[in-house]
């Protein structure tokens, strides 16, 4: 993204944020939301028509929707039976609600589109939500060193404003460094919530990210204490996250410098502001001494005053807010969030809006395993907590964040909304007892449901065919096949002739794969139109069942069929050439099967099974977790990898008959490679000298060809022989499984 647009993007999310009040009695995000929906409309209307086709996203609405209708109910139930008509709380309770659902949700649609415009991550989002938090973190500062810029846009904000809070004179001097619609309770809460989003940030994209949060929070300690509470639970939930996946070590100097810099933020507003700091201190203090501060407000009698036995039922239509003027009528008035709610539409108008987020956050983060789904369980404890506090289901900063979060996470996971189809999973099963029930369970345990789940009995002599026979028991989409060792390649081959699904894939009976795989690989396949979805793969070494964490930010990749060839000779090698990391169409396996009796059966047939597809997609997520073991290649290695040979040179021919000069070059390069390794190994492993002999005189023989066709051999190309003579040992460990 250029820098226009990415500025373009920091500066909508500031006014999206802060509204701030530069227009006599309007609030900005007014302005903004028409923008918006003026170019939703005239520019993006196409896409408003795909966006809207989406399951989750019409639920989300009409969720929304029921909330709209329940409140108007509670009205005109609470007007027939009392008589009695609040019109200005009424007017005040549906522009906030106005706020927060319709108009930002268009706002938000906006933001959607533009990145999909603009090929953005949710990573470029949220980092550009930093970058605007840190512009009113600018003005903060300025604000605080610079008094008459705190005068000046304090005279903004109660001119455009008029609420009466801006010129109460103790009110100015301990609080306002910033500028903003409303510098109260909300606004805190989502200062809180955008320091701590560098945290989670940082583990991804780089350690310097952190040095955001200590600038982000002093905003909160000039401005409210919730923001304060709110960074502390982030913290600490961010802690627990690092802790738990055994980085915390990698931290520790961060850990320091943000401590260090919030003593000094301390310091510093104590000396400049010690009436700030003396309020700070004062409402923390309340919560242990009788101090007057936000304790004596919130453990008072009217604090959590609820309506007669009918009304926490149904609600009263109002809430009893300051804000809203009930309390001339009450007598009493109330900021906690949970007893406003009540007031308004009850305690049916509560759950129907707790639901509304649940969902949301069931359907997003909760359904990723990454540090971005920590984040979002801090977000919903800060919201537990702060509605304590105040009314948060309102238009304020934090509610904008999480929304934004949850709307593009939602979308981008619905992208591709289609109707699932048969994959058929064929799992060759030989002497694995040990392995086998977790290879298993994580099929089952798939996110993707519609599975055939085929098992093939290559003949164990352990218990390993008795254990899918049982797992057949438990579950109808199991079958089971028993037959007689054939190898690999015809238990594979099996597998195909019985497969009934669409789609085919294999998982390796040592191995176990992550609860999503199948999930991001048939919605790549899908979205992109491909014949093959590729996925990386992660090593383990234990028998143990470990749960890894995924990025956040996927990198996805289309290939065409050459391309994809070419993968076979760069960083791709391993990814591209091995079977058990992919979802292919079934199609392409039409009479078409492994090689039976041959090891390194993959490298075989990969090259014909690219040449059968149009198009191949690859994502970065490490799904396949690869058991590999430890004991070393020298206990494994036997003349019947020689095997690798004879695929090599059928690769090279396959190329020279496509006429791919390019791809011929690099396999002829690679056909003397692999004779070289394996000439090492045998002299190393096995010692027979017949054996050598006859690898000695096909490298020498194919040299000469290789060299003479050519006219010479790239120098890179003899480096990487004399390499993988030298260090044969290691380098055939280092490939992986044949």
């Amino acid at each position: 993204m250029n820098f226009e647009k990415k500025a373009f993007l920091v500066i909508y999310l500031f006014l999206f944020l802060f509204a701030p009040p530069l227009i006599k009695n309007v609030n900005f995000l007014l302005i903004l939301s028409l923008y918006s929906f003026i170019s939703i409309i005239f520019k993006y209307h196409e896409d408003l028509k795909e966006l809207i086709k989406i399951n989750k996203i019409k639920k989300m609405l009409l969720l929304v929707l029921i909330y709209f209708a329940w409140y108007i109910f509670t009205i005109l139930l609470n007007v027939i039976v009392s008589g009695e008509v609040y019109l200005y709380n009424y007017i005040i309770n549906f522009y906030s609600i106005g706020l927060v659902y319709p108009l930002s949700l268009i706002c938000i649609t906006h933001i959607y589109l533009y990145s999909q415009e603009n090929n953005l991550s949710l990573n470029d989002i949220i980092k550009c939500l930093i970058l605007s938090g840190l512009i009113q973190s600018c003005i903060s500062i300025l604000s605080f060193l610079i008094p008459p810029v705190k005068t000046f846009l304090l005279n903004i904000m109660y001119q455009n404003t008029g609420d009466t809070l801006y010129i109460y004179k103790y009110t100015t001097e301990r609080r306002f460094f910033g500028f903003a619609n409303n510098m109260l309770d909300s606004f805190g809460f989502g200062m809180g919530i955008l320091s701590v989003l560098p945290l989670f940030y940082s583990i991804k994209n780089g350690k310097k990210w952190l040095t955001a949060s200590p600038l982000l929070l002093i905003v909160s300690f000039l401005n409210s204490r919730t923001g304060i509470v709110v960074f502390a639970i982030g913290f600490m939930i961010w802690l627990i996250y690092i802790i738990k996946s055994d980085i915390v070590k990698n931290y520790i100097k961060e850990i320091i410098f943000i401590v260090s810099a919030t003593i000094v933020i301390i310091f510093f507003i104590g000396i400049f502001y010690p009436t700030t700091l003396r309020w700070v201190l004062t409402d923390f203090l309340s919560f242990f001494s009788k101090r007057k501060g936000t304790a004596d407000l919130l453990f008072s009698s009217n604090f959590w005053k609820l309506p007669n036995f009918l009304n926490i039922i149904f609600g009263c239509g109002y809430n009893v807010a300051g804000f809203g003027a009930m309390e001339t009528v009450l007598g009493f008035s109330s900021d906690v969030g949970y007893i406003n709610e009540i007031w308004k539409t009850g305690i049916i108008g509560l759950l129907i809006i707790c639901y509304l987020f649940w969902y949301l956050l069931r359907n997003t983060f909760l359904s990723i395993k990454s540090n971005y789904k920590y984040f979002i369980i801090f977000c919903s404890i800060a919201l537990i907590v702060s509605n304590i506090k105040f009314y948060i289901f309102s238009y304020n900063p934090g509610i904008i964040i999480i929304l934004i979060l949850f709307f593009l996470t939602l979308t981008n996971k619905c992208k591709c909304n289609y109707e699932e189809e048969l994959i058929s999973v064929i799992i060759p099963v030989y002497n694995v007892e040990k392995c086998l029930p977790r290879c298993i369970e994580s099929v089952l345990n798939q996110t993707y449901q519609k599975l055939e789940i085929i098992l093939v009995d290559d003949g164990s002599p352990d218990n390993s065919g008795k254990i899918c026979d049982e797992y057949a028991k438990k579950d109808s989409r199991i079958k089971v096949v028993h037959k007689k060792n054939g190898g690999l390649s015809d238990a594979r081959n099996k597998g195909l002739d019985i497969a009934s699904g669409l789609y085919v894939t294999f998982l390796d009976s040592d191995d176990y794969i992550n609860d999503n795989m199948y999930t991001v690989l048939y919605k790549n396949l899908k979205m992109y139109d491909a014949d093959m979805s590729v996925c990386m793969f992660k090593n383990v070494s234990s028998l143990k069942t470990e749960v890894f964490e995924l990025e956040c930010n996927e990198e996805i990749k289309c290939f065409s069929k050459n391309e994809c060839q070419n993968n076979l000779y760069n960083e791709l090698y391993v990814p591209t050439e091995v079977a058990w990391n992919k979802l292919y169409k079934r199609e392409i396996w039409n009479n078409f099967r492994y090689p039976i009796g041959k090891i390194h059966e993959d490298e075989y047939v990969i090259h014909h099974l690219i040449d059968r597809c149009n198009k191949v997609v690859y994502t970065d997520l490490e799904l396949y977790y690869y058991y590999r073991n430890m004991d070393g290649i020298s206990k494994t290695y036997s003349l019947k990898r020689l095997d690798v040979i004879e695929a090599f040179e059928d690769r090279r021919d396959f190329y020279k008959n496509k006429q791919l000069c390019s791809l011929y070059k690099k396999a002829c390069i690679s056909y003397l490679k692999v004779i070289a390794i394996n000439y090492a190994c045998v002299k190393e492993f096995l010692n027979d000298i017949q054996i050598q002999e006859q690898l000695e005189k096909k490298f020498k023989d194919e040299y000469i060809k290789v060299k003479k066709e050519f006219k010479f051999i790239p120098l890179i190309a003899k480096i990487q022989l004399i390499i993988a003579i030298k260090f044969s040992k290691a380098y055939i460990f280092l490939t992986g499984k044949k």
